[in-house]
């Protein structure tokens, strides 16, 4: 009797190129993969909640060196991950959106009898997170403050000062042009 592991290399065995069969083929062996997909969803539900890689994979016992690139290799592995992270930041535009999260709190009254309250967490803790952890979709607008002499202000988003800037270069590349007909080709003269 033949295996497939005993042929020589030019024989196909049932499973090989060109015979129609789709039955997957038998394990490798060797030792069980540490990273697995509940794994993953553990990771991955501590870094959706800010926790850095590094420490979520250490709370797990895995080495954060092999996990970024197992989860890079198997797209189920990239899909938990993406939605620990989107079901964190759906939480919290919720809360922010409500004005903080809901908690129900459990005690005892003055008898002893259990009794649920409910209190609201603010939401500004949630704001902070989704500003750093997720910054380019959450992060504040920055603006810069320019003051004239007269004391009067004006702020300019990102936006205003990347418009401002190629509006500079265009004016300078006009001013340039002008300058090299009437001055003999020296026409940056003058020009900030």
């Amino acid at each position: 009797m033949t295996t497939e592991n005993t042929k020589s290399r030019g024989e196909k065995g049932k499973r090989g190129k060109g015979s129609g069969s789709s039955a997957p083929l038998p394990s490798k062996g060797g030792r069980p993969a540490k990273i697995t997909l509940k794994t993953v969803a553990a990771v991955g539900e501590l870094m959706a909640l800010g926790v850095p890689e590094e420490y979520a994979c250490a709370l797990h016992g895995v080495n954060p060196e092999t996990f970024g690139p197992a989860v890079s290799r198997k797209p189920e592995f990239k899909e938990a991950m993406k939605r620990h992270h989107a079901a964190f930041m759906a939480r919290a535009c919720r809360a922010i959106a409500d004005g903080g999260e809901v908690h129900v709190v459990h005690g005892e009254d003055k008898e002893g009898n259990p009794v649920a309250k409910e209190e609201r967490r603010p939401w500004t803790g949630l704001a902070w997170l989704l500003e750093r952890r997720y910054r380019p979709h959450f992060n504040k607008v920055d603006q810069h403050a320019f003051s004239q002499p007269d004391g009067s202000g004006l702020c300019l988003s990102p936006a205003d000062m990347l418009q401002l800037e190629e509006m500079a270069k265009e004016l300078h590349v006009r001013q340039r042009g002008k300058g090299a007909e009437g001055k003999g080709g020296r026409g940056d003269a003058g020009i900030l």
